[in-house]
């Protein structure tokens, strides 16, 4: 029966270590699209200045695709992660050692881990800026206010953060 539970371990560290290649995937494809959105902006200010507003605004709903797909990894992960600490490590008769370990120096360093997500997170003050600034169209609005609805949707999203044990 260990064994089975052996096996069950592997395949679940495994998930974990895919996914969590993937969210490191996700923050590098989050640095290119800030050259790629800097440098299409700089050109799109020079050349189309009357749509430049309208391009910063569509920015945050991009990222927001990063970052959705980022919190569902995330939480998938911590899932597993708890699964293997609370349950798994019970059936090998506390054999787990790592995991408890990881899940100790995870809980001290959960609020500066979430520092690298900020770079995802910046376009979204963009909307903030250009509303205050009131120099928008009305189509303009529609899309800042999108991009803030959005901005609440991840903000609630990243709750979970705040409330998790382990």
């Amino acid at each position: 029966m260990q064994n089975t539970h052996l096996e069950e371990y592997r395949a679940l560290r495994a998930e974990i270590a895919i996914r969590m290649k993937l969210l490191h995937q996700l923050i590098a494809l989050g640095s290119v699209f800030w050259v790629v959105f800097v440098t299409m902006g700089f050109w799109i200010y020079l050349n189309y200045e009357s749509v430049f507003n309208t391009y910063l605004l569509i920015i945050p709903i991009i990222f927001a695709g990063l970052l959705f797909n980022y919190q569902d990894n995330q939480r998938a992960m911590e899932s597993t992660a708890r699964y293997l600490n609370d349950v798994l490590d019970k059936k090998l008769d506390g054999q787990l050692g790592w995991e408890r370990f990881f899940a100790t120096q995870k809980k001290i360093s959960q609020y500066s881990n979430a520092n690298k997500l900020f770079a995802l997170l910046i376009p979204f003050l963009v909307p903030i800026i250009l509303l205050i600034s009131g120099n928008l169209s009305t189509f303009e609005i529609y899309l800042a206010m999108i991009d803030l609805i959005i901005l609440l949707a991840l903000l609630t999203n990243f709750r979970y953060k705040l409330y998790r044990v382990k």
